[in-house]
């Protein structure tokens, strides 16, 4: 099933709602731009997950304290 495209700012507000930290909105936005969300996100989101919270309310949310940065770092 394809989704449709969300913004950048769009991208950022959904992962703030799914409990994901980022510390910096400027400096996240431009590595979505340049790496790709879905190449950087759901490659490398699962071993942060809250997996009691996802089965629940069928989305993905993160354990609390988990960063954009640490996201990135491992994609790194």
């Amino acid at each position: 099933m394809s989704k449709p495209f969300q913004t950048h700012n769009k991208q950022l507000k959904i992962l703030r709602s799914r409990n994901l930290i980022i510390k910096d909105g400027s400096k996240a936005k431009s590595i979505l731009i340049r790496e790709n969300y879905y190449q950087l996100i759901n490659g490398y989101k699962d071993i942060f997950l809250d997996i009691v919270k996802t089965k629940q309310l069928k989305n993905d949310y993160f354990k609390t304290g988990t960063t954009f940065e640490q996201i990135y770092a491992l994609y790194e």
